[in-house]
Order: structure tokens, then sequence, then C-alpha cells
């Protein structure tokens, strides 16, 4: 077979996702300056760069960093992928400099860079590239990059520079799983048999994680010898400041350069009056959910899980909560100006729908408490999680509970450390160990938004498959569509099956999409001015640190 270029197909990702990445106009609030995508501004730096970051990220590896963001994007400083995610989120040539692809699109072929070496001098090699999709097989703890290392039937190093991977069937989006899998040192990895508790700090990356102090900070060096040429800024220290509004007050006060976290649309209007600090402004993918354990009696009934949709005014939550700075999420969970959201799935505010439905399906008031019980008398009561250091989230958590309460379904908001939230949503980052929870404030980072293939990850019944079904939900249904998308190629067939998928989503509620915060910004541009907005990501991203 002829081999082509990968260019013809990252060109057809770029079109697919060109709806997404365009997503809103990028504006800017009045007075405060916009790093588009494309602009590179002039860097002014004063080290080392002080970016607080809400939120122990653990030891920042591959198989230990904290899902979402920045956790992953802060490992992604120390590791490298064969491709990488432009600011359009377009995958790019990194450690390899050239791929070929079969007519068939199932052989890929990879010419690594020359003289990339690893944090400790090592020479990266062909054969790290081999060992890294097949450790992920083997210890498939990090589900996350084990599901693409299995879509590879074989991978071959064929010299130190070539890598040949052939697929078990062809992917049309594997070009933006590569971009998201990082490579390990095999002279490190191999000799690690419990990956999960292995604090390796050795990547390619342009930072190299030299101090780490749990709960309190982190502290990279620049990598002098990155092959993408020497980082921006050659020291950053992470310091941990867990409360919102102790890191906000060390923003304006200069005690740090720069946060991690989005500044609510509260206090953009204050932030945009202090001369010293920058505002930037640019869409959001990522998406706020109300997760619903889909196993738990009497939630595990659709009808139940609809009718609270119903009585969620989500307009209410983008107008109240983010001043308009957001989109009201759709009930398929694609971000509405993708073009794969399908435009014909609808939830409406309708409290009156609602209780009719829970009427019509046996639950009713029968103590004359205001609170519904099932036919058997379990009251429909429950709990409801989010992060204690999330005040939006945890406001948007109240309004659900007050409009909630007007149906007859009573909600207990319980605000815990974001730690004791997640081992009980998600213990271990691995949904095949369950769940003890009711319902939770949720939240997935924009990269399952990029990817719309990644509804799979979402909601397939396999916990091989389906890595972030938090929920536990099961539909054959939604099984058999999965399976179908797996093995089409054709971009249109890919569309309809992505869009049936959402019909089923809306309809089964598995959980209710409230809305995609835009991105806010701040930081002091005299400490450093080199940031980059990915759309969708924010600045806190490898691109922001690379020299141009």
């Amino acid at each position: 077979m002829t081999p082509r270029s990968l260019w013809p197909i990252l060109l057809a990702v770029a079109i697919a996702l060109s709806g997404l990445a365009a997503c809103a106009p990028v504006v800017t609030p009045s007075g405060a300056e916009l790093v588009q995508a494309t602009q590179l501004p002039e860097v002014a730096q004063a080290e080392p760069l002080r970016l607080a970051i809400a939120a122990d990220e653990s030891t920042l590896t591959p198989y230990s960093y904290v899902f979402g963001y920045p956790g992953y994007h802060l490992m992604k400083l120390i590791y490298d992928s064969l491709l990488e995610l432009d600011v359009d989120n377009i995958p790019q040539p990194w450690l390899a400099e050239r791929v070929e692809i079969s007519q068939d699109g199932k052989v890929y072929t990879f010419m690594l860079r020359e003289g990339i070496t690893w944090h400790d001098g090592e020479p990266f090699t062909a054969e790290d590239v081999r060992f890294t999709y097949e450790y992920f097989v083997a210890h498939p703890q990090q589900s996350r990059f084990a599901r693409t290392a299995k879509q590879v039937a074989s991978v071959e190093a064929v010299d130190d520079r070539t890598v040949v991977m052939t697929l078990a069937q062809a992917d049309p989006t594997f070009s933006l799983r590569l971009a998201d899998v990082p490579i390990l040192p095999e002279h490190i990895w191999s000799q690690v048999d419990d990956p999960q508790n292995f604090a390796g700090r050795i990547g390619t990356g342009p930072y190299k994680l030299v101090e780490y102090v749990p709960e309190q900070f982190y502290r990279l060096e620049a990598n002098p010898d990155y092959f993408m040429g020497r980082p921006a800024v050659s020291e950053i220290v992470l310091p941990v400041i867990v409360e919102q509004t102790t890191m906000f007050s060390a923003l304006k006060s200069g005690e740090v350069d720069a946060v991690s976290r989005q500044i609510p649309p509260e206090l953009v209007a204050e932030f945009e009056g202090i001369p010293s600090i920058r505002v930037v402004r640019g869409p959001g993918f990522a998406t706020t959910l109300l997760q619903f354990n889909d196993e738990r009696p009497p939630l595990d009934q659709p009808v139940v899980r609809r009718a609270i949709a119903l009585a969620i005014d989500r307009q209410a939550l983008v107008d109240t909560l983010l001043l308009g700075f957001g989109t009201v999420g759709n009930p398929g969970f694609v971000h509405p100006s993708s073009p794969y959201a399908n435009p014909e799935v609808k939830l409406t505010y309708d409290p009156d729908q609602a209780r009719a439905l829970l009427d019509e399906a046996g639950f009713l008031d029968g103590d004359g408490d205001g609170i519904r019980e099932t036919p058997d008398g379990q009251a429909l009561s429950f709990d409801l999680l989010v992060y204690s250091n999330n005040p939006q989230r945890i406001r948007a958590a109240e309004l659900i509970r007050d409009w909630v309460r007007e149906i007859g379904i009573a909600l207990e908001v319980k605000a815990l450390d974001p730690k004791t939230v997640d081992s009980l949503v998600w213990p271990g980052f691995d949904v095949s160990q369950g769940r003890d929870f009711d319902l939770s404030m949720w939240g997935w980072s924009a990269s399952v938004q990029i990817d719309p293939s990644r509804l799979v990850d979402l909601l397939h019944s396999d916990p091989s498959v389906g890595a972030l079904n938090i929920g536990g939900y099961r539909s054959q249904a939604f099984d058999a569509l999965a399976e179908k998308l797996a093995n089409t190629l054709d971009p249109d067939e890919r569309m309809a099956i992505i869009k049936d998928m959402q019909t089923i989503i809306a309809q089964d509620v598995p959980f209710v999409t409230l809305y995609y915060a835009d991105g806010i910004y701040a930081y002091r541009p005299a400490a450093y001015d080199g940031y980059v907005y990915v759309k969708g990501l924010g600045i806190v991203n490898k691109l922001s640190f690379i020299e141009r």
C-alpha cells in the first residue's frame, strides 16, 4: 500500500473540530486584553514564576496525576507525546517529526526527531515508544492511556528513529489519541511493577520536576536541552492554595504571578480594574454536570433522573452564576457549537412535566410531608456532593436543591474536600472499583469535548472501554452504537452515530449537562506575558512556556 502523509488526516480532523474550536466569538470583557490563540505576545518574565494551583496534583507521572485541569497539563510539562495539540486543538508533530499512514488507515509509521534526550541524559529512541504502548496495555490502571494503547495490535521499533504501529482497526480520531498519550522512558519504567505508586520524574518535556512537597508546592526547572527550544521561563513554582479567596488575594497582592483557577464572573470587573493584572477570556469546552449514580435505586430509573433534569433551570444557572459568561448545556453532552451536536435533542425547564412524570411512575407523597416516596415507601431524598473549594458549584448545588424540592425530591448538599468527593465518586480513578454516592456536582475538562467519540469513554458499560463512566450507566442500545462507531470510518456515518448516541443520552439522562463556562483567567504580565490561550483549555499548557 502507498503510504500517505498524516496531514490530510489531520486536515480532516481540523475540519471536524472547526466548529468546536470556533465555539463562540472570542470576545474580551470591557477593559480586558485578550491573548488570542494565534497571538505571540512579547515575553517579560521575573523568575521564578509563581503560578498558584488549587489542589495537590500528586506526583505528576502519567499514572499518578490528578485527572483534568490543570493536573494533566502540568504532567505534560514533564512528558511529551508523539504528537501534541496546537492552539486550535489540532495534532501537530512533536516527538515524531513525520508520520505516514497507510491507505487503509491501520498502519502508522513515525519518524522520530533526532537528538532528543531524557531528563537524565539517556537518549530517547523508538524502543521507548514501543515500550510505552506495551506498558500501558500490561498495566491498565491508567485507563485513559490504556484504551488508546489497546487499539494498537502491534508496535515495532524498526530502528532508533522509526516506529511502526498497526491498529487492530482503523480509527479516524487516532491522531488525537496519539497527542494524548505521554511516552515513558523504558530504562526506568521497565523496572516498575506498581506504576500508581511510583514517583518517577524523568521525561523529555520542557520542564523537570525538581522538588515536590505534598499539599504545599511543586518546583519545576527548565530543561536546557529541550528539543523544541529552551523554555521561556527558567523556573516555575506552583504553590498549592486550596481556598479560592486566598488564591485570588495572593494574585492581587503580588504574592503569586498567575493562578490556575478561572476567575469567577462576579470578580471580572474587579480584576480588570487592577492595572498590574491582565484578564484574558476565551471559549470554554469544560463541562459542568449533575452526575447521577445510575446504579443506585431509585436513581437507576431514567424517569427519576429525567424529572430532576426537567426541574433544573439551566439558563438561570448561566445567567445567575456565570453572569452570561457561558453556554447552556446540550442534553446530549456535546457542545452545541460542535458539528457533532444533535440539535434535535431538547431539554426545557418544565417542573410541571417533571411532577407529571413522577406521578405517572408512582412516586407520590403518601405522608404529606412534601417529599415523594417510591412505591415501596422509600423517600426520594438524596445527598448531593460538591467540592468544598468550589463556591460556584456549591451555589449551583444549592439552586438545584431548591428547584428539585419544588417537585417533591429532597437533596442535601454536602460540601466535602475534593479528595473525599473523588474517593466516593471515582475511587482510585478506576470505574471498575464502583462508587458510593447519590448525586454529585462534577465536571469534565475540555479534552473530553474535543473528541466527540469520547462519549464512548463516558458511558460504555464495560469499564475497560467506558473508563470515564463514573455513574455506572448501562445501556445495551448505547453499547451497540459504540461498537458500530468503532467499526465505522466514513465521517458522515460517524457523525450520524454520535448524534444517535446523544438521543439516547437525552432520553436516559445518565447525567445532566448544566453548562460550559467561558475560560476567564488572570495573571501579572510584568512577571510573565507569554501565555498562549489554547481554545477550551486556558493558559496553563505547554505552549505557554516554549520560546517562540
